[in-house]
């Protein structure tokens, strides 16, 4: 909030790949909302996500991606359902998919 009392929205990425800078904090780069023209809602929307039939799920699905969560969902492929985490690409306008890795240890196994 400014001086006059204006609420600015944007998204702020930080660059985790760049060099830090001189007071060795992550590079940020701000993309303004709705300026930029990155539309969460419409970008959720073109995707087989199962949890954004149901009302309550999208708009709780979207509040935690605007917080910068990775939130986890279920992507539906033909007749396969693939659980997956989601985070948004506001720079490209898209979504990041992110497969689910389960590692099982083996009994006996030292590894």
């Amino acid at each position: 909030m400014d001086k006059r009392g204006f609420v600015a929205k944007a998204w702020i990425t930080l660059d985790k790949d760049k060099p830090r800078d001189r007071f060795r904090d992550l590079v940020a780069h701000q993309y303004n909302d709705p300026g930029y023209g990155f539309n969460l809602n419409a970008v959720l929307k073109e995707y087989g996500i199962k949890e954004l039939k149901d009302g309550k799920l999208f708009s709780s699905i979207e509040a935690q991606m605007r917080k910068g969560s990775r939130v986890s969902v279920t992507v539906e492929k033909g007749t396969k359902e693939e659980e997956m985490f989601i985070e948004a690409a506001v720079r490209y306008s898209k979504l990041i998919f992110l497969t689910v890795m389960i590692r099982w240890k083996k009994e006996g196994s030292s590894k």
